[in-house]
């Protein structure tokens, strides 16, 4: 849980050269090349979208593997209808999927909106990546709430790189040109 933690606070190392990060009361030196792997069963989530389909997540002690997107750089927006630092955050996630196809974004609305109204605020806002219900990821939710330390706060990202690590976490609205420097870094990896 330690290390999955500290890939979670990563995010420093994403612009400092640094290789050390504080979790809890221990500090541990994390190594890009070398993270060191907790032994944990891993656990499997299955995410219904908005569309349709079905998506399965299979966590890992550093990060989360999002079946059929393998190999790609993950964005995972948990969000309101309601909020409006996620409501400026929308335009800016279906500009960069536009931009960058091979982007995978992956939004949880997590104020109850039903699937009705939920349909109905993606077409309004011509959201064009994978939407899931609250009522449909309460498990996941409570998962990644407990694994980050996330206490709530909207919007909340966690993005991923494409060997499915963790590597960039933050609450709070994050404008399109750094979330785009970011994928641009986690793709060439």
């Amino acid at each position: 849980m330690k290390t999955f933690l500290l890939s979670l606070l990563l995010l420093a190392s994403l612009y400092a050269d640094t290789n050390s990060s504080t979790a809890s009361n221990a500090t541990s030196h994390v190594d890009d090349t070398n993270v060191s792997k907790v032994s944990e069963p891993s656990v499997t989530f299955s995410l219904p979208t908005l569309e349709g389909k079905t998506i399965e997540v299979v966590t890992s002690p550093n990060g989360l593997t999002f079946k059929g997107f393998e190999n790609r750089v993950v964005f995972l927006s948990f969000f309101g209808y309601n909020c409006p630092p996620c409501l400026k955050e929308i335009p800016e996630f279906v500009s960069l999927k536009k931009k960058l196809p091979e982007l995978e974004i992956i939004a949880i609305e997590v104020r109850g909106l039903s699937k009705t109204e939920l349909q109905a605020f993606a077409k309004e806002k011509a959201i064009n990546y994978p939407l899931v219900r609250y009522d449909d990821a309460q498990e996941f939710t409570s998962y990644i709430a407990n694994k980050a330390q996330w206490r709530g706060s909207i919007p909340f990202i966690i993005i991923l790189d494409r060997q499915a690590e963790v590597r960039f976490l933050q609450a709070g609205m994050i404008p399109a040109r750094i979330l785009e420097n970011v994928y641009d870094k986690l793709s060439k990896h």
